[in-house]
């Protein structure tokens, strides 16, 4: 097998959890990737009335600090069923890689025994 036939695994982020901080408000929270993808630098403060973007941290918190904490939003893929009626820029962000958030849909909070 030559050096051309070797396949290079990209790092994944599925499982990984990620803080956005709104710098209009100070609100801050947790999302968590469900698929591998693209998730945006900047999305919708999660604060009721906020209205403002919140930005990521890009990954640079500590997972086991976060490991007991529920995400606000999950980023997945969607299925072609799921695209509906997308606007045209949400498809394009979706083809490139993209990934969409929802309300997670299971439990993200890890199972550890207290000592």
């Amino acid at each position: 097998m030559g050096v051309s036939d070797t396949k290079i695994s990209e790092p994944t982020l599925v499982g990984k959890k990620n803080i956005y901080i709104c710098p209009s408000c100070g609100h801050g929270f947790v999302t968590v990737d469900k698929d591998d993808g693209t998730t945006p630098f900047m999305t919708d403060c999660q604060r009721p009335g906020c209205g403002k973007a919140a930005h990521s941290l890009f990954y640079r918190c500590p997972q086991d600090m976060l490991a007991d904490v529920q995400p606000a939003l999950e980023w997945y893929r969607p299925t072609v069923l799921e695209l509906g009626d997308k606007p045209p820029h949400v498809l394009d962000h979706i083809a490139k890689g993209g990934l969409l958030h929802r309300p997670p849909t299971k439990s993200y909070v890890a199972r550890r025994m207290r000592t």
